[in-house]
């Protein structure tokens, strides 16, 4: 089996579900507000204008009306990466838009999720553009023996969702001065909260804050196809608007096809100090470790990290050299191979030992239900060696 081939399947096991349900779309006359949707029901809104998924299928998101307008799970879907026309033949993205099922942090039912109260809005993920992309690019399709283009365009869409949270903001179906403001995502949606956390904390103002990466920490990402990748993508323009470090310091590498994705998202820890930024990380993610692989592969690189310690020797040495040095990082180690958590059937099972027990306190729901965090509590690294070990971030006041 090949490695892109691995990958492929490795993903379809965490790729969404298509599900039936309720779906709306934004119109001059039909603006989707939420306070028409039932409480605690999934509807997909379909902003039109100039989004699209891959293969120019059209864009739809994800809301999930709450019953408290004070509360926001602003949450960033997975759904691989493609790069070239051998990733997209060989499936290694999502190619249309879908929902999350209703487990995990969206479960309406569970007496162990905090946020089932929240109102959610989700930007789902059809792009393979790791959410960051604004570019057009022809590929061979197997499909019609002939070219195709691929529209990887996961900014567009996610200015377009965020355009519907300040129509909702206007609207007063969700407040304008939340109380409290989960930002989060999971796999390639992992490192779109890493992306663009620095803009949603610029423009939405709460109470408690938190940023959650769930199973992405980039590994890798500072060698291979991805510095390049982001110049193509349209990453160099968007910087400005992430935080004034990125603006001063990241374009001039960007525009150079040289930029490092994690010196982002430094940069917007740096320019939030009093924001947790909290990482869910397995020791031996099996995706993660196929995405590298993968890329290295394509690129004309035969390196692997996919032996049993060096993917969590790496992630140990990036989170130690780069993100530990700020203070406010912590991490969730899970001693698995698991790929996703918040938006998974074993969210409330997971624990340092695994996605599916034997319990150990605390339970990665236990950790996460900390979040956003009162002023005066804290959050601590959880299950990881020195010097990580029992790094501890302390909530003060962000006024």
């Amino acid at each position: 089996m090949t490695v892109l081939s691995a990958l492929a399947l490795l993903l379809a096991s965490y790729l969404p579900t298509v599900l039936g349900g309720r779906t709306c779309s934004i119109t001059h006359n039909e603006k989707c507000n939420l306070n028409k949707f039932p409480v605690g029901k999934s509807v997909m809104i379909s902003p039109g204008g100039a989004t699209t998924c891959l293969k120019g299928d059209p864009y739809s998101f994800q809301v999930i009306r709450g019953t408290d307008p004070t509360k926001l799970v602003f949450q960033f879907q997975g759904g691989g990466a493609c790069w070239d026309s051998a990733t997209i033949a060989a499936g290694a993205c999502w190619p249309t838009a879908s929902p999350e099922p209703m487990v995990g942090i969206l479960d309406r039912k569970s007496p162990t999720n905090k946020f089932k109260d929240y109102n959610v809005i989700l930007v789902t993920y059809c792009t393979g553009d790791l959410h960051v992309g604004n570019f057009q690019w022809n590929y061979w399709d197997l499909d019609v023996l002939g070219d195709a283009t691929a529209n990887q365009r996961g900014a567009v869409n996610f200015r377009a969702v965020f355009a519907y949270l300040q129509s909702q903001q206007r609207a007063g179906t969700i407040s304008t001065k939340l109380n409290s403001l989960f930002l989060s995502g999971s796999s390639a949606g992992s490192l779109g909260v890493q992306f663009y956390s620095g803009f949603l904390l610029s423009k939405l103002s709460a109470t408690k804050v938190s940023v959650v990466a769930d199973s992405f920490a980039g590994v890798g990402f500072a060698t291979g196809t991805l510095p390049g990748l982001l110049k193509n993508y349209g990453v160099c323009g968007l910087l400005p608007t992430l935080n004034q470090i990125a603006a001063k310091t990241l374009v001039a590498p960007c525009r150079a096809g040289n930029l490092v994705f994690n010196d982002i998202v430094m940069s917007n820890m740096r320019a939030y100090p009093k924001v947790p930024f909290c990482f869910i990380q397995s020791m031996h993610d099996e995706v993660q470790m196929a995405f590298f692989d993968g890329e290295n592969l394509l690129d004309g690189s035969f390196s692997s990290i996919s032996g049993p310690n060096t993917f969590f020797s790496l992630t140990l040495t990036l989170f130690q050299q780069k993100y530990n040095t700020l203070p406010n990082f912590v991490v969730y180690f899970i001693d698995d191979d698991t790929h996703q958590y918040l938006t998974q059937s074993w969210y409330d099972k997971a624990s340092i030992l695994g996605s599916n027990g034997p319990p150990q306190r605390p339970m990665l729901y236990d950790w996460v239900n900390r979040l956003p965090l009162n002023v005066g509590a804290n959050i601590t690294t959880v299950n990881a060696p020195a010097p990580l070990a029992g790094k501890v971030f302390l909530q003060t006041s962000r006024a």
